[in-house]
């Protein structure tokens, strides 16, 4: 069971900038990694393509290095990906969902190839997701 003590340094914790910063390179580095295994491509082979240091791709991967936009497009494009950022308001919970086939993210309320979503309930966040075979919800 989490102590009271610790509750609380959280909770102050996730009101600070360096937090959700923090939250942010974890998420990053968590699905970059994710795509270097499903690609198959190490850091060494990953700096090849970046041209720049197998060192420089483990502290990428360590999130001891502060990203710029730039520098995150062009990690995932070396690894033929894209990448996604979204924004959303402080009281909304937020999940991506991805197209099985296509691999891609479908956002809620935007549509996305043959699929369709429904706001089921706005204070839930939840959504419908559905085409002409089957039908899917997600709670976020």
């Amino acid at each position: 069971m989490v102590s009271k003590r610790f509750q609380n340094l959280l909770k102050k914790a996730r009101k600070t900038d360096d937090y959700w910063i923090a939250d942010a390179q974890v998420e990053f580095t968590e699905g970059l990694h994710d795509l270097m295994q499903r690609r198959n491509v190490s850091k060494s082979e990953l700096a090849r393509r970046m041209d720049t240091s197998p060192a420089y791709i483990t502290k990428v991967m360590r999130g001891t290095t502060n990203f710029t936009l730039a520098t995150m497009v062009r990690l995932v494009r070396a690894l033929n990906g894209r990448l996604h950022l979204r924004v959303c308001a402080e009281e909304d919970r937020s999940q991506w969902l991805h197209d099985i086939h296509g691999h891609r993210p479908i956002r809620p309320g935007i549509p996305h190839q043959s699929f369709r979503e429904v706001p089921l309930s706005h204070n839930d966040n939840q959504y419908e997701t559905a085409n002409d075979n089957e039908a899917i919800t997600a709670t976020a």
